[in-house]
């Protein structure tokens, strides 16, 4: 097999597991820089690309929603049943990528109660993924607004403030 013209072609030694540490700390340029990623990807889906070449192809995204969470609170870096201490970056990159993913839902529950072409106008496939469809918009603003509060509380000091 030619590892040029067979994309499932693996050389001896590879494995299909990552094995990227979606739990090592993360400075604070880090997580900006992956948000930034995201944002992009997020906009080349908006563009026609499907959601596997796009936002899928984050770690984190992924570690959020495979296996499929029953709850918001499921949905963790993390997998496993025992609950893993995350540092406060972490908390605050979840957030982003939970908020992410359920502008995702929204546009296409819009998309998908008009008149569209599946592939010809925009991507809708979700690949047998639950994007937080269950999940009330509350739930995220809350996540959100906990992540707000500790960048300002942590992150940001009072001089700052100050005109």
């Amino acid at each position: 097999m030619d590892p040029k013209m067979d994309s499932g072609f693996l050389q001896p030694g590879e494995t299909l597991e990552d094995d990227y540490d979606a739990l090592k700390p993360l400075l604070p340029e880090e997580v900006i820089g992956i948000m930034d990623q995201l944002l992009c990807y997020e906009m080349a889906w908006h563009q026609g690309y499907p959601l596997s070449q796009t936002l899928f192809t984050s770690v984190y995204i992924d570690k959020l929603l495979w296996p499929d969470p029953r709850s918001l609170e499921e949905a963790q870096f993390y997998r496993g049943d025992i609950k893993v201490a995350t540092e406060a970056m972490h908390d605050i990159l979840r957030a982003y990528c939970l908020a992410t993913i359920k502008c995702c839902d929204f546009v296409i529950t819009k998309i998908t109660s008009r008149d569209y072409f599946e592939e010809e106008d925009f991507c809708t496939h979700t690949y047998n993924r639950q994007l937080f469809t269950q999940v009330p918009l509350d739930f995220i603003l809350h996540e959100l607004e906990l992540a707000m509060k500790f960048i300002e509380t942590e992150y940001v000091s009072p001089e700052a403030w100050e005109c």
